[in-house]
């Protein structure tokens, strides 16, 4: 999947939920995002990585900022009226009694 991204070259913003779970390492979800080729800006990439729990409602401000700024960024918005804009969520779920 992040082949076909970079080949696009499709921006990218990362959410990495549920910052209030007492054992959440966001720094670690970072560097495994690297491992699998998205580079988060903090790591010197250019994906947008934005912690968040949506649960405690922490950082969703941020977050919609941030899909504005990357949204007037690529396209003007008052200028480019024929352009058919996408959205693809990507959920990941860890199940308990998996281990």
């Amino acid at each position: 999947m992040i082949e076909l991204v970079n080949k696009l070259r499709i921006p990218l913003i990362v959410a990495i939920n549920k910052i209030d779970r007492e054992d959440a390492d966001v720094e670690a979800v970072m560097f495994d995002l690297e491992n699998h080729g998205i580079v988060p800006e903090d790591l010197g990439g250019t994906v947008i990585c934005v912690p968040i729990s949506a649960k405690e409602k922490v950082n969703i401000n941020l977050l919609e900022n941030k899909i504005v700024e990357l949204s007037e960024k690529k396209v003007n918005l008052m200028e480019d009226h024929a352009i058919n804009a996408q959205c693809i969520v990507i959920e990941s779920n860890i199940e308990e009694k998996s281990g």
